[in-house]
């Protein structure tokens, strides 16, 4: 998974992996005229790039979750209700990515030699060319060279994630909890 989603009818709270030794001050949130959004971590391609299924509120809450290694964003909508999806268009500027599922010392080969290395766990690398061999040629951190496939997971240009409907269940019946309850009685 690139990041996961859920919602309530008032707050969407989207939570993707970050690699290790990230600080809050790492953590990209941007939220522009209420519905361009854009969320990952610095120097890395970027987990969400788009337009918001509908505006919300100007500010972006961002916890760090350090122990295992996550970023937390919650996001107040401006009206409440539930959305189909949490972007209704992905930005043009959207690239293939692909997520590092272990860590990857590399082959002692250098920088110069070609090869992006080393890797660690839950980078964002952005993909630029797939290679039948395995060998993919990508960028992190401003460095380009070739990885090994079958040390990440794929995601395309357009890539979205579906809600998670059992979190968001439960976020709603939080915030319904903490409603006052109206007895009829003055």
């Amino acid at each position: 998974m690139l990041y996961t989603w859920h919602q309530s009818n008032n707050t969407v709270v989207i939570t993707f992996s970050t690699p290790a030794r990230i600080s809050r001050e790492d953590v990209i949130a941007e939220l522009s005229d209420g519905v361009n959004f854009q969320a990952g971590v610095d120097g890395y391609v970027l987990h969400i790039d788009g337009v918001l299924s509908a505006a919300c509120k100007s500010t972006v809450k961002v916890n760090l979750k350090e122990d295992a290694n996550q970023a937390i964003l919650t996001l107040d909508k401006q009206s409440p209700g539930k959305w189909s999806a949490l972007l209704s268009e992905i930005a043009e500027t959207a690239v293939p990515r692909a997520r590092v599922l272990f860590d990857y010392v590399g082959s002692g080969a250098s920088e110069e030699e070609g090869e992006l290395a080393p890797l660690y766990a839950n980078e964002l690398l952005q993909v630029v060319a797939k290679d039948e061999s395995g060998w993919w040629e990508g960028i992190k951190l401003q460095m380009s060279g070739v990885f090994p496939s079958n040390f990440v997971d794929d995601f395309e240009h357009d890539y979205q994630e579906q809600e998670d409907v059992e979190a968001s269940s439960e976020l709603t019946k939080f915030e319904e909890s903490q409603q006052p309850i109206n007895t009829g009685k003055i």
